[in-house]
């Protein structure tokens, strides 16, 4: 090993290894001893700094020192201040004539390297790596952004590129603020609409808004709220706009009608809370033997004080029990599979094909795979979902229909988006909706990836035939689909048939009325991802066993011949 070291890697290569390796062994005096002069953020880049260290150093102390920060739960200003020499390092020190796409694999080569404490070999390859990126030369950063499946983006940093639904730490995502700009950016993502539920701090909107400056990416902060509508719910995102910077933003949050709504989106998490806890007994009392027997383990219960320590800042939700349940599986198998593994040697042909199903089941399992089976209110009809609850038991917020909600929200702001998401409705309830919010709903959520996974947007054809129809003003297409949503509704019989045939045929005598909601301001589209970043947390454990048992992979595996 120390010959190939040798061969193909130099001086330099070991040299940066060993110090982002000192500083991830949190060796931080020593690490820090003979470079964190040289990195203070008052010092340009091209300025002394250029004098004391390479630039592949500092771009790589500046990599680590972001993500260390991201880590360790530093503060605010610690990440900010982080991110601002990251971006500083990447865009002044790199080629300048490529330097946004080189910033952005140098990036993701460190990130590569730092997940790979503890394998020398692949972190010198990843060190080499960044160092030959470095030079910024197209030919080579072109090869890296494909072998990282990062999309080369212009120089201009004009793309369209875009994510208009996601969430950060906050809320059921697992990145911070900080966190979520700089993936964000390294993705080449220039405008994002940040999601939370039923109300949103001060504090994390000043990091999102004053990140989002240091990377150039235009950021919504947008405030999920559900209403009801026949039967069930709907959710509305309310954007409140018109501010120059997040002072002003900060400014609008701390006013009274604000607050009193953020008081009382407070009241409807607390009360969700109390929903998740619900189904987390559920789990411990019966669900973990169901679950068990189907991955052939014996799941240990899951503490209370377990979930709440990885909600953290956020707010509890089924995601954040669907990520403990598989983490609690992936530990009750640890042992099963080094027991299928020592026994593998001497298994028959079928029982090695059952091991490594066994074992592939459980590493591919995801925290959705958990939720769409196991968690679904349909599963647990005696836990109601928080906003079904007897009126009694359910804060104010969730008991509003989507009127009176979208009335209350334009009132507090009057420059504001609001935002259906169409996931789980029919054109149908589209069609209702928009009509009785009487324009006040100004955009559509089209897609949203992980619903449409999920297979909960079947309608999506209908629903944007709808909306091509009203942002035409084309009369004769609105008549002729919703004629064929009244036929339909005069041929059915029950659950408010006869209401909802009276009132598609009142929409059909009043269409100049709903076109006229939207004739000067045309209802626009949000896509989105709905992403909240943890599945990537749950990485798999490594269940996997080498297709053929060959005295290396034997070794490999510690089977027999692992004492040669």
């Amino acid at each position: 090993m120390a010959l190939l070291d040798a061969l193909y890697y130099d001086a330099e290569d070991h040299e940066l290894l060993r110090v982002v390796n000192r500083f991830l062994e949190r060796d931080r005096h020593a690490a820090h001893g003979t470079i964190q002069k040289d990195f203070y953020a008052a010092l340009h880049p091209h300025g002394i700094k250029e004098l004391a260290v390479s630039k592949e150093i500092r771009v790589a102390y500046a990599v680590v020192n972001l993500l260390d920060s991201l880590e360790s739960g530093g503060t605010v200003e610690d990440r900010l201040n982080a991110l601002q020499n990251l971006h500083d390092e990447v865009l002044y020190t790199t080629s300048r004539d490529f330097r946004y796409n080189t910033g952005r694999v140098l990036i993701q080569i460190m990130k590569h390297l730092i997940r790979a404490h503890g394998d020398h070999e692949e972190q010198l390859k990843a060190a080499h790596d960044f160092r030959t990126a470095a030079g910024g030369r197209r030919r080579t950063v072109r090869a890296m952004l494909r072998r990282h499946h990062l999309v080369e983006m212009p120089e201009e940093w004009n793309q369209a590129a875009f994510d208009n639904h996601v969430h950060d730490a906050n809320t059921k995502g697992r990145k911070s603020p900080t966190h979520l700009i700089m993936d964000a950016w390294l993705k080449g993502i220039r405008e994002l609409n940040v999601v939370y539920y039923n109300f949103v701090e001060p504090g994390a909107v000043e990091e999102l808004l004053r990140a989002a400056a240091i990377m150039d990416i235009k950021v919504r902060v947008g405030v999920e709220f559900q209403a009801r509508f026949r039967g069930r719910h709907v959710q509305l995102i309310w954007e409140p706009r018109g501010f120059a910077d997040y002072r002003e933003m900060i400014s609008f949050l701390e006013e009274k009608p604000t607050q009193h709504l953020m008081r009382m989106g407070r009241e409807a998490s607390l009360h969700h809370h109390r929903y998740v806890i619900r189904l987390l007994e559920r789990y411990n009392e019966s669900m973990r033997h169901e679950i068990g027997r189907e991955f052939g383990v014996r799941p240990d219960p899951i503490p209370e004080e377990e979930i709440l320590f990885l909600v953290g800042i956020g707010q509890t939700s089924r995601t954040h029990l669907a990520e403990l349940i598989v983490r609690g599986l992936r530990r009750a198998f640890a042992p099963v599979f080094e027991d299928m593994r020592a026994r593998m040697p001497d298994a028959s042909p079928e029982e090695r094909a059952r091991m490594r199903e066994q074992a592939e089941r459980i590493d591919s399992l995801t925290p959705d795979d958990i939720l769409d089976t196991w968690l679904l209110p349909e599963n647990n009809p005696d836990i109601p979902l928080p906003h079904m609850e007897q009126d009694g038991n359910v804060p104010e917020l969730l008991r509003l229909l989507p009127t009176t909600l979208v009335d209350w929200l334009s009132s507090i702001r009057g420059t504001c988006h609001i935002t259906l998401n169409v996931s789980m409705l029919t054109v149908e309830d589209v069609l209702e909706l928009l009509y009785e919010c009487e324009g006040l709903i100004s955009h559509l959520e089209l897609f949203n990836l992980k619903n449409y996974n999920a297979g909960r947007m079947e309608h999506l054809e209908a629903i944007s035939g709808l909306h091509y129809a009203l942002n035409e003003g084309s009369t004769v297409a609105l008549k002729r689909l919703i004629r064929k949503i009244v036929q339909d509704y005069g041929c059915r019989v029950g659950d408010g048939a006869g209401e909802r045939c009276r009132l598609f045929t009142e929409i059909l005598r009043n269409i100049p009325r709903l076109q006229s909601y939207y004739r000067f301001t045309p209802l626009r589209v949000r896509i989105g991802s709905d992403s909240s970043g943890r599945a990537a947390r749950v990485h798999g454990m490594g269940f996997a066993f080498p297709e053929t048992l060959t005295p290396s992979a034997l070794k490999h595996w510690g089977g027999p011949d692992s004492h040669r």
